[in-house]
C-alpha cells in the first residue's frame, strides 16, 4: 500500500506540478548584450522636442489655460484647517 501511495505521489509531482509555474519553475532565459559606442554623448540622443518661439497672443492664451487649471480657494470644511494652520505659521514668524 505504501508503494502505491508513493508511486501516486511521484506521478502527481512529475506530471501535474511540472506544468504549473512556481518559484522554482525554470523559464527560458535570454541574455543580450548592448553595443558600446565610444563617441556617445547626451547631445546625440535624438528627441522630438524642439523649442518654439511664442508670440504675445500664444503667451497670453497659455497663461490663461494655466490659470484655469490651478487650484482655487475652496469653502470646503476639509480645507479650512489647512488654511488656518498655514496662516498661523505665517503670523508666528
Amino acid at each position: 500500500m505504501q508503494d502505491k501511495i508513493k508511486s501516486l505521489e511521484n506521478n502527481i509531482i512529475n506530471n501535474l506540478c511540472s506544468e504549473l509555474p512556481d518559484a522554482f519553475w525554470h523559464r527560458k532565459r535570454h541574455m543580450i548584450s548592448l553595443p558600446y559606442e565610444k563617441k556617445f554623448t547626451k547631445q546625440n540622443i535624438p528627441t522630438k522636442a524642439r523649442p518654439i518661439q511664442m508670440n504675445h497672443e500664444l503667451m497670453e492664451h497659455c497663461k490663461k489655460e494655466i490659470g484655469e487649471l490651478l487650484c482655487n480657494d475652496s469653502n470646503s470644511i476639509l480645507t479650512k484647517d489647512v488654511k488656518n494652520l498655514a496662516s498661523k505659521q505665517i503670523f508666528a514668524r
